[in-house]
């Protein structure tokens, strides 16, 4: 059930210097350009990617973003760039731009889709475009503005004979905004079945695209965890059952938390983003999963009202040591599948607060 977790995702960022490659690297794995670490990209106009430069999700090793120096510089030429990245180690490619897409970056495109490889385009800095146009023009209509820009790009591909070319607007900045999450969506669709689940629970909860596409891959759990709880009630000690039940649940309760981004590092560092104590964040989000999980009693009592039969194996083995056994583990199952039913839709729902609320606490920010 875990298999997940050893299948490597290699996404390869590519453009030039100053287009936003290190902030979209560090937002897509729900890192701010301020945070502190090892695995933050440095952000900086004037820095010229050099070598090849691997980030991996801070959660999950298997997921790599690789910084990829651009296309025919000095070190880079084009008659050589292809073998000097090692083209062929990457799963998808995403080709960053700030403004237009270039030349250089046309041929680097006809040059991987002719691979069969996955390929797309971003645009950055849309809130910052957006901000500018407001200031210039009177009339400004930002549905208006990302449209044209949108086709603008698709345009240019087109002259220059890329294949249906699909265009991502993003805002690193703000990823509830615009195209995050529908990119976030389409490299989900668009990969092998083989690694598709790798690709969900890898990425950081930083859209409500990804949460839907989690919450699918979570459900598809309960079994797998009833099993589990069914081969602990068979045991016939008196509530050694009951813990291995509790044990599975819990578990799988932590494991919610952080693919929702629920979990306590995460809500520490919206915490500290917004300015506010996580405390504060829990209580006034009415995140119902902290008190759940915040002690052995309240997560018993939480599993004995979810569904009343979950504890019966402690009484039904006392008095029926061999029929106890085979009461319990015909309850357990459907008991472990309520309960888990219940736990990831408390936190879902809480995921989906969560999100709304950074997305206001960004409405009320100023503009860039």
């Amino acid at each position: 059930m875990d298999e997940w977790k050893s299948c490597e995702i290699k996404i390869a960022i590519l453009g030039e210097s100053g287009t936003g490659k290190s902030s979209f690297i560090n937002a897509f794995r729900g890192l701010q350009n301020k945070d502190k670490g090892e695995g933050v990209a440095e952000v900086g106009t004037d820095q010229t990617t050099l070598v090849v430069t691997p980030y991996q999700s801070p959660d999950h090793p298997n997921l790599q973003l690789f910084d990829v120096p651009g296309v025919n510089t000095p070190t880079f030429p084009q008659h050589t760039y292809l073998s000097a990245i090692n083209v062929n180690q990457y799963d998808f490619f995403i080709l960053i731009s700030s403004e237009r897409f270039t030349d250089n970056d046309l041929w680097l495109a006809k040059e991987i889709i002719s691979r069969k490889k996955r390929f797309y385009f971003v645009r950055t800095k849309v809130d910052q475009d957006l901000t500018n146009d407001q200031n210039d023009h009177v009339d400004h209509d930002p549905d208006k503005w990302i449209d044209k820009t949108r086709q603008n790009c698709i345009n240019l591909l087109r002259r220059g004979h890329v294949p249906d070319p699909v265009v991502f607007l993003v805002s690193n900045r703000n990823t509830l905004l615009y195209d995050f999450g529908d990119l976030q969506k389409r490299l989900v669709d668009d990969s092998p079945e083989i690694i598709r689940n790798a690709i969900i629970l890898s990425f950081s909860a930083i859209t409500k695209e990804i949460l839907n596409e989690k919450r699918e891959v979570l459900e598809s759990r309960k079994t797998g965890r009833a099993v589990l709880a069914v081969l602990g009630a068979l045991i016939p000690i008196p509530g050694v059952g009951a813990a291995i039940n509790f044990t599975v649940m819990k578990n799988e309760m932590t494991f919610y938390k952080e693919q929702f981004g629920i979990d306590d590092r995460s809500l520490q560092q919206l915490a500290s983003q917004v300015g506010v104590s996580i405390e504060y964040l829990k209580n006034h989000l009415s995140l119902k999963s902290c008190i759940i999980f915040e002690s052995g009693t309240e997560f018993r009592k939480f599993c004995e009202e979810a569904h009343d039969q979950f504890l019966v194996d402690a009484i039904a083995k006392v008095l029926l040591p061999i029929i106890g056994g085979i009461i319990s583990a015909f309850k357990s199952a459907p008991a472990a599948v309520a309960i888990q039913e219940k736990l990831l839709d408390i936190c879902y729902k809480e995921a989906c607060r969560v999100i709304d609320y950074r997305s206001e606490w960004f409405k009320k920010q100023p503009s860039v």
